[in-house]
């Protein structure tokens, strides 16, 4: 979603659609709205006016107009949503520079907003531990399994790697071998999305890299293509392990078998679940695909286990649930604040 403010343009970041505006979009409205419950000030903040006092919700970042809403709202309550741990990334050298920047850059802006919130919310227990107090758990609630998994009918298997730049050097990681069995597997695709950035070793006749995709774009994606095997490496870093479970929802969104890496926090609930592979070492990246490759009965099995898991972690009714408690939305409310 786009929206102008002073001849600036912001956009919906995959947080806010994820632990929030997916699960509650038809009670979200424009500022002012006599028929919402929630009005968006900004793409990733959003005023709930009703009770004896205001509520603020800030997603991720704030931005010029936020804070000036922060400063004539002075009794409002302050509900903060954070999805990283932004302080090791911020030192955090498998990281890209530029995004070790922007997480630098959003530290020191949510200082703040972190010392007046009332509430915290999180995506992992990682964050909790660093945050200590006040802080609550929210697990994402975008699920759009396919209708079926007959895509795993076809011949060619098709590898899909979900990962932003910021996942690049977990990639880097697990290069080779995953280079190795596309060679020895030319029936074999892998799909990126991470165009020039691609490492190296992957730039292989059957490895398709598309250009990097904004949010809105990598939504029709989601929707529209189909995958065997999702491959999501993780070094185990800090920053790592603060990464929430979506991956498990994404790949179920694919159609997709996953395979973690070891710094994946989620991976031995995945595999308890039938959910996927765990590949521990780096050289064992090339016989897990290859076990795939080998089976296809047991690829579909765990594609369809990850699914179920997904239904189960991520069902958009209990994310609405969540936030109708936690903003005292249950009964009707008086639309009445002070813009």
């Amino acid at each position: 979603m786009r929206i102008g403010w002073q001849h600036r343009e912001s956009y919906e970041l995959p947080t806010t659609t994820i632990y929030f505006s997916g699960a509650m979009a038809d009670q979200i409205g424009p500022f002012g709205s006599r028929h919402h419950a929630i009005w968006r000030v900004s793409a990733n903040t959003f005023l709930i006016p009703a009770g004896e006092r205001p509520q603020i919700l800030i997603i991720r970042q704030a931005d010029l107009e936020v804070l000036a809403l922060l400063r004539r709202q002075t009794a409002a309550r302050i509900l903060y949503l954070i999805d990283d741990d932004i302080w090791s990334g911020a030192t955090d050298t498998n990281l890209p520079l530029a995004y070790r920047q922007r997480l630098f850059r959003l530290a020191l802006g949510i200082t703040p907003i972190l010392q007046r919130a009332d509430s915290i919310y999180v995506t992992a227990s990682a964050l909790q531990e660093r945050l200590r107090h006040r802080t609550e758990l929210v697990h994402p609630g975008l699920v759009q399994a396919p209708k079926s998994l007959e895509h795993h009918d076809g011949r060619l298997l098709k590898i899909v790697f979900p990962g932003t730049r910021s996942h690049l050097k977990d990639l880097e990681d697990i290069a080779a071998p995953v280079a190795r069995f596309l060679k020895q597997h030319p029936d074999c695709e892998l799909h990126t999305f991470l165009g020039r950035y691609a490492p190296l070793q992957l730039r292989l006749p059957n490895a398709v890299h598309h250009a990097p995709q904004d949010w809105a774009t990598y939504q029709q994606t989601l929707r529209r293509e189909r995958f065997h095997i999702g491959i999501a490496p993780a070094l185990p870093t800090r920053f790592n392990a603060a990464r929430s479970h979506n991956k498990i929802l994404e790949l179920a969104t694919f159609g997709a078998a996953p395979v973690y890496g070891n710094g994946r926090p989620f991976r031995y609930m995945a595999e308890a679940a039938g959910a996927a592979l765990i590949c521990g070492q780096v050289e064992d990246w090339f016989e897990c695909l290859s076990r795939l490759y080998r089976d296809r009965p047991a690829l579909r099995q765990i594609a369809a286990a990850n699914t179920k898991l997904a239904l189960q972690l991520g069902d958009p009714r209990d994310l609405r649930s969540f936030w109708q408690k936690e903003l005292g939305l249950s009964s009707p409310c008086n639309n009445r604040v002070a813009a």
